[in-house]
């Protein structure tokens, strides 16, 4: 703990560092203060909602149900510090005492911490009633191990993803399908959970079965951290996966197909762009929110909804679209590459990422056909105009990012430009829309809004030219800012 604190505070990047830890606190206490409100009324509107039915099996299906996406979301961004061990390897410390403080120290994350919120006051608000059901404390002891046993499992998922990805996404895979399929109805696993619940708060034996696999996972990421320990371990096999990844056809496209196939190993190699491929595609889900709801029903929603499903990858990708290799890019700049090359091979993994999600989100046509019109507009003022907003902003970018790093709540490389061109632009759409829609010609609009984009994608060479002029208006600036570690 000194030892972090001291790190944490030598830091050269103390004041950005501080100000990242007051804004995360932030987040921490309101969803904190959530999910207390939750736990301390929760009893009360499950008595007066079932009072048939013993509420605190209901609360337990609904935390298992939570747990599942507990599950998902630590996976795709809980980071873990496994690098934080790399500097004590060549110091006289034991190598099992680093793995047991690497393992600890896993269990003060934010979603460890985040359920106690909830999990206390209903213990402590109903722990009377539940005396008298003789479940008070397979209750609490089966909450608590149900969190050591994400926190450990997560773990090592998250381990196995990055040595041999296809088995663990095999599982996220199910595990999604299985949750969707519940929340639109085909399926219902509540009932599922309940009687699961019922069993395991039984007695005390049955509920320390989830502390009993918490702490088999535990040895087994401890086993598994023994025989990878290594730091290139890990790295070689990460870079042998990289670059098994390679397009040959895109060589026919001359340096800027070569730099595309440089640039989908990079973002298969690092986390925080892996993370952003995978959130892309979880983020397809996104519309399933609002399915039943009257906010479908407005237009500007439903743009917005477009621009956000087909372009997520395009925005979170493009804004930093140089930054991405800011720990190299000297290297790049003294290549015979052409920065033009640059620019155009990350323009075509936008259009490209654009016309996978396009495709993928057509089959909410079986849904409503109106959303086939809906994300087809939308895809195509992405290709021919969100595009080119990112690749501006990243032309004036200097900001250098570790893209190794995870994507919880990390902030490198984002500034306030970022949100103040993004915001608007995916309202633009409507905007562009409501003059015709208040003269009672919505289609016209929505034929304006395609036009535009069609054109963009027509005089994408010319586009292109211009956000690579205003890199190299100012290419000294940005690359001395990318040399500066902070």
């Amino acid at each position: 703990m000194k030892l972090r604190w001291l790190e944490f505070k030598r830091s050269p990047a103390f004041t950005q560092r501080l100000a990242q830890t007051i804004i995360i606190w932030i987040f921490f206490l309101y969803f904190a203060l959530n999910f207390l409100a939750l736990g301390w009324f929760s009893g009360s509107l499950l008595r007066e909602k079932y009072p048939d039915e013993n509420y605190y099996h209901l609360f337990g299906g609904f935390i298992i149900y939570y747990f599942l996406f507990d599950l998902i979301m630590r996976v795709l961004i809980q980071k873990y510090p496994v690098m934080n061990i790399k500097k004590y390897l060549n110091l006289n410390i034991k190598r099992s005492s680093i793995i047991h403080l690497l393992l600890t120290i896993s269990l003060r994350s934010f979603f460890n911490i985040l359920p106690l919120f909830a999990i206390l006051p209903f213990v402590l608000t109903n722990w009377g009633h539940m005396q008298e059901w003789n479940i008070a404390w397979p209750f609490t002891i089966l909450l608590f191990g149900i969190i050591l046993l994400n926190n450990y499992l997560s773990f090592l998922i998250d381990r196995y993803f990055r040595l041999e990805s296809m088995w663990p996404m095999i599982f996220m895979g199910v595990l999604m399908a299985v949750l969707f399929m519940d929340f639109n109805g085909y399926i219902s696993i509540m009932p599922i959970f309940h009687e699961v619940f019922i069993f395991l708060t039984g007695n005390v034996f049955t509920a320390l079965i989830p502390a009993i696999l918490g702490i088999v996972f535990y040895w087994l990421n401890y086993l598994f951290l023994q025989s990878n320990m290594y730091v290139e371990d890990i790295v070689t096999k990460q870079v042998s996966e990289a670059g098994s990844i390679h397009l040959g056809f895109l060589d026919r496209f001359g340096q800027a197909g070569k730099l595309m196939n440089l640039e989908m190993k990079l973002i298969w190699r690092n986390k925080r762009s892996r993370v952003t491929l995978y959130m892309s595609i979880f983020f397809l889900l996104y519309p399933l929110i609002f399915f039943g709801s009257g906010t479908l029903e407005l237009d500007v929603f439903r743009y917005f909804i477009g621009i956000f499903v087909t372009g997520i990858f395009a925005m979170s990708y493009g804004q930093l679209m140089l930054s991405w290799n800011s720990t190299h890019f000297d290297l790049l700049a003294t290549r015979k590459i052409k920065i033009e090359d640059i620019f155009r091979a990350k323009y075509y993994i936008m259009i490209s990422s654009c016309v996978i999600l396009w495709l993928a989100s057509l089959v909410y046509g079986f849904v409503d056909i109106s959303w086939i019109r809906i994300f087809t507009l939308m895809f195509i003022f992405n290709m021919g105009v969100s595009i080119f907003f990112y690749m501006f902003i990243a032309a004036y970018n200097s900001k250098r990012i570790d893209p190794g790093k995870g994507a919880m709540m990390n902030y490198e490389g984002i500034n306030a430009a970022h949100f103040i061109v993004v915001i608007p632009l995916m309202f633009l759409p409507s905007l562009i829309r409501w003059p015709f829609s208040a003269m009672g010609h919505p289609g016209i609009g929505e034929l304006v809004i395609g036009a535009i984009g069609l054109l963009g994608i027509i005089f994408h060479n010319f586009l292109i030219d211009k956000a690579t002029n205003l890199f190299l208006s100012n290419r000294y600036k940005i690359m001395s800012a990318f040399r500066k570690k902070t």
